[in-house]
């Protein structure tokens, strides 16, 4: 796991680099850290090199954190970002939709090993996560990426991926409920879940997906536009605007 330690104290540098010296032993784990003074030092740096996770001091000379992750966002860079500050619970909240997490200064290594498990689950998610399901007892499993769509069909639903099809008998809405979470999925309509990669938009009524054309039901368009923006948003400037 690649990661980036931006902090103008080197005493808080220290800490950090021990944290993290200690979690890789716990979980038998490497981590590969470069460590930065500056936000104009580490997004110099992302001209060149990525990285999976980023501790962001808020609070530094020259250019802040908030500052600084807006700069990541606008590289395009998608990096998880754990912010490390002093600031209240209250000023926190204002950024809880747009970071993993908050360490508290003065450090603590509990909180700061539950927040970096935080990151990681989230990492793991991102890389190649699976939706599960059962046929007559047996376990499947596909890659969520590579889902085209699912139909309603009775009290079943047929899933559609790149290789195959799978007859589950679960209903639209259970399915729904569990792969929402994805920001690359709408439901069109009360019998269709499709992938947006997949998806081409003909106007705000309808769209088409392997050849299939699929109404927007009226209850479902905001929604279908919204999650659509969403999308598009989170893949052209990050989490950041």
């Amino acid at each position: 796991m690649q990661i980036g330690v931006c902090d103008d104290d080197n005493k808080y540098i220290d800490i950090t680099l021990k944290y993290l010296s200690m979690i890789e032993k716990e979980w038998n784990i490497e981590f590969n850290i470069t460590t930065f003074n500056s936000g104009e030092e580490l997004c110099k740096n992302l001209q060149f090199n990525s990285y999976d996770i980023i501790l962001l001091d808020i609070l530094m000379g020259g250019i802040t954190g908030i500052e600084t992750a807006k700069a990541i966002r606008k590289m395009k860079i998608n990096s998880l970002i754990i912010f490390i500050s002093s600031y209240d619970k209250q000023i926190k909240e204002l950024f809880d939709t747009q970071v993993i997490g908050f360490l508290d200064k003065p450090l603590q290594y509990e909180q700061f090993k539950i927040v970096l498990q935080k990151g990681k689950e989230r990492l793991d998610e991102i890389i190649d996560p699976i939706f599960t399901f059962s046929i007559n007892q047996m376990d499947y499993f596909v890659y969520v990426k590579n889902i085209i769509y699912i139909e309603s069909i009775s009290n079943k639903v047929q899933i559609i991926t790149t290789n195959s099809s799978y007859e589950v008998r679960v209903t639209l809405k259970k399915v729904w409920e569990k792969i929402c979470k994805y920001d690359i999925f709408i439901r069109a309509n009360k019998s269709y879940i499709v992938n947006i990669n997949y998806v081409k938009f003909n106007d705000t009524k309808s769209l088409t997906i392997e050849h299939l054309q699929i109404n927007i039901g009226a209850s479902y368009k905001r929604e279908v536009l919204e999650r659509y923006h969403i999308f598009l948003r989170s893949r052209t400037y990050g989490n950041y605007e």
